[in-house]
């Protein structure tokens, strides 16, 4: 259901807490799970809990992997964090996230 936007902001929870395992980062990223995280940033841009949840996602799996961090880059994630501090200016959880 990646239309629907609070099973995204859930989903975004639970890879956030098993991203910072190195071997569970890994395997997220191998999987495809940079990309996915981009594409429902993309598609669920107003919505501010999808956009925290999905920046705190991005920054757990970019810490300890210079390998991720190629693949947010490659994914368009760069563009979507800016896009959502842009979107969202007033959202101070959005502003937060997308700083760290």
């Amino acid at each position: 259901l990646p239309t629907k936007a609070l099973v995204q902001e859930q989903a975004f929870r639970a890879l956030c807490w098993l991203a910072v395992d190195d071997n569970i980062s890994k395997q997220i990223a191998v999987a495809g799970g940079i990309e996915r995280v981009v594409s429902a940033m993309a598609a669920h841009f107003l919505t501010v809990e999808v956009q925290v949840q999905a920046c705190r996602v991005l920054c757990n799996l970019a810490a300890k992997s210079t390998a991720n961090r190629a693949r947010i880059v490659e994914a368009g994630g760069i563009q979507q964090v800016l896009r959502a501090m842009v979107s969202l200016p007033a959202e101070a959880g959005v502003q937060e996230q997308a700083c760290q």
